[in-house]
């Protein structure tokens, strides 16, 4: 993180250098931001796989080893309406 606060700014700043007449940027390491991000970041990574571990572990082994049955699906609008479709015959 302390690497990808100046870079990544400077690159961006650079390519809009390229386009637009703008002032120089002073990228600085804010560490208020960086343990922020990594807090937001760990919380929602934690909280994904505790969801995930949760509703597995309400289910059987022997459900859990059994493959997962496809969805029902609809049949899609050129199945259902075939207006469009050119008869052939062949001779």
């Amino acid at each position: 993180m302390a690497v990808g606060f100046p870079i990544l700014p400077r690159i961006i700043f650079n390519m809009y250098q390229l386009m637009y007449s703008v002032p120089d940027i002073c990228a600085e390491f804010n560490i208020t931001y960086a343990t922020t991000g990594l807090i937001a970041i760990t919380v929602c990574i934690v909280g994904a796989t505790l969801l995930s571990c949760i509703n597995e572990l309400k289910e059987t082994p022997a459900t859990l080893m059994r493959p997962k049955s496809p969805k029902a699906r609809e049949k899609s609008f050129f199945r259902k309406n075939t207006f469009y479709m050119v008869k052939v015959k062949i001779q």
